[in-house]
């Protein structure tokens, strides 16, 4: 699906549909989200047709095309015919392969309140993974500090206001997250 820029972000989706084989590597995004919602499905206009796509999926396209403007991707829920059986058989088995060759996954889990919000400016501080590492290499394991944020982890767990992990400084993270805000 290749989604069209907008001068505003209220602007309704328009995009265009176009089929790509997996083995000419392709550059793409795609997304993962959640399909059901209490909110009726949406239409995006797409090859001079109006097609359905759910509100959380139709919401998750509208803050990507703010963030992004123009760009391609792929979403289960408009790329596989969900009305032909035969259609799904064959490429719900290609789903592995559709994101694990994805330049981008994005996950979209609806939208944002306060209590997702603190959960990702934890995520974005967590960062366990790099109290293994001495001064942020990543090439030299420091036992010690394994050992302390093992330990400071598992004390954790009966503080309510102490943050799990003992260590300062800069954090690498190994999963990028967008926060998409308007």
């Amino acid at each position: 699906l290749d989604i069209d820029p907008a001068s505003t972000s209220s602007a309704p989706l328009v995009g265009s549909l176009r089929a790509v084989d997996l083995t000419t590597f392709p550059d793409f995004t795609a997304l993962s989200y959640v399909w059901r919602s209490s909110e009726p499905d949406r239409t995006i206009a797409c090859n001079g047709s109006d097609i359905l796509v759910s509100a959380n999926g139709h919401s998750a396209l509208r803050h990507l095309r703010t963030n992004l403007g123009a760009f391609s991707i792929w979403i289960d829920g408009i790329c596989i015919d969900q009305a032909n059986t035969k259609e799904k058989e064959h490429q719900i088995p290609l789903m592995g392969d559709i994101y694990s060759q994805a330049a981008t996954v994005y996950v979209w889990l609806g939208e944002g309140d306060e209590c997702s919000d603190r959960a990702i400016n934890y995520m974005k501080t967590a960062g366990f993974p790099d109290y293994f590492h001495a001064g942020g290499s990543k090439s030299k394991i420091c036992h010690w500090r394994l050992f302390l944020a093992a330990f400071s982890a598992a004390i954790a767990r009966w503080s309510l206001t102490r943050h799990p992990f003992p260590f300062k400084g800069e954090i690498y993270l190994s999963i990028t997250v967008l926060v998409l805000t308007e």
